[in-house]
């Protein structure tokens, strides 16, 4: 059974949640990078962490990293993504690299 995205979807399976929390911008997303640029169509989301769920939803997953805490950018605060087979971090806004804590592992 298909979902209309303004249809009103609670999100009890813990791998999808409501549209109140993420929204996408398209009902469909192309299958291929070719007939995305084709159709010219852009891919936003609207995320909401904070939006009040209704009874019996799952609300996101809350990631407690302990002591170390999340893994921000010294200069930016950014967040950053792994590379180098996890052994290293990249910030995705000024893409300085650093180890990775051992701390992590």
């Amino acid at each position: 059974m298909a979902y209309h995205c303004a249809d009103y979807f609670r999100g009890l399976t813990g791998t999808n949640c409501s549209h109140q929390i993420v929204r996408s911008s398209l009902y469909y997303i192309p299958a291929t990078a070719d007939l995305l640029k084709t159709t010219a169509l852009s891919i936003t989301l609207t995320v909401s962490p904070m939006a009040r769920t209704v009874e019996g939803e799952y609300g996101p997953p809350i990631v407690n990293f302990g002591e170390l805490g999340a893994i921000r950018c010294n200069r930016c605060k950014a967040q950053y993504q792994l590379v180098d087979a996890g052994r290293r971090f990249q910030c995705l806004m000024c893409k300085v690299t650093r180890e990775v804590p051992t701390a992590y592992f």
